[in-house]
């Protein structure tokens, strides 16, 4: 019998500004762990390369690392939780990385969530970024996209990130226990479990992937 563990790597993935920052926030917030990002790590590196802060070179910053060297992205990106039992990471694009951070875990329980929007949300926060349309595109429909869907297929909880992502206070709920992350409750996060597709109702708010079929 599986024991129970208050170490925890949570994987949080989703497109392009579907509210995955927000969300890998809240949990670490609302349990005391410590999120860590893709995003903070290759904006670092364009920073040393001397490029600009715009979100189109930091993808292309981003699949260029994946390519050439994905464990040693996901070494830098995890160094900071050193002896954390509970790591949240921000930012899971890839399989290859979604493995390799898997492999990285140690003891800790993994649990992959994945935030979903419709793009006609998404096209609006990345204008309220000044994104142009034009730009949006390219954006939407760079390669570091499009591994997503497998992600998405192999996630344990699929969250809705169509609703206003606005951090809000929320009261401490103490360490996650078993395989249950009660942190996603939509109550607690302000964010509905995704509706539909082949996911099942686990009577606790959340939806999961349907792995019967």
């Amino acid at each position: 019998m599986a024991q129970p563990t208050d170490r925890w790597m949570i994987l949080i993935a989703g497109p392009v500004r579907s509210g995955k920052s927000t969300l890998a926030k809240r949990i670490a917030e609302q349990f005391g762990g410590m999120r860590v990002g893709f995003g903070d790590a290759i904006r670092r590196r364009a920073q040393a390369l001397g490029l600009p802060d715009e979100r189109t070179f930091l993808q292309q910053v981003g699949q260029e690392w994946v390519n050439k060297d994905p464990g040693g992205l996901c070494d830098t990106v995890l160094a900071p939780s050193t002896g954390e039992a509970l790591v949240v990471v921000d930012g899971v694009r890839h399989r290859q990385v979604h493995s390799l951070l898997r492999a990285r875990a140690q003891d800790r329980h993994v649990m992959t969530v994945f935030v979903d929007a419709e793009v006609r949300v998404r096209r609006d926060r990345l204008a309220l970024d000044g994104i142009s349309e034009e730009a949006s595109d390219r954006v939407l429909n760079h390669s570091t996209e499009k591994e997503l869907p497998w992600l998405r297929g192999t996630a344990d909880i699929l969250v809705d990130g169509t609703k206003d992502t606005t951090p809000t206070p929320g009261r401490q709920l103490g360490r996650p226990r078993m395989t249950r992350l009660r942190a996603l409750s939509p109550r607690r996060t302000g964010l509905r479990a995704a509706e539909g597709g082949p996911c099942r109702d686990q009577g606790d708010g959340l939806s999961r992937p349907d792995r019967r079929r």
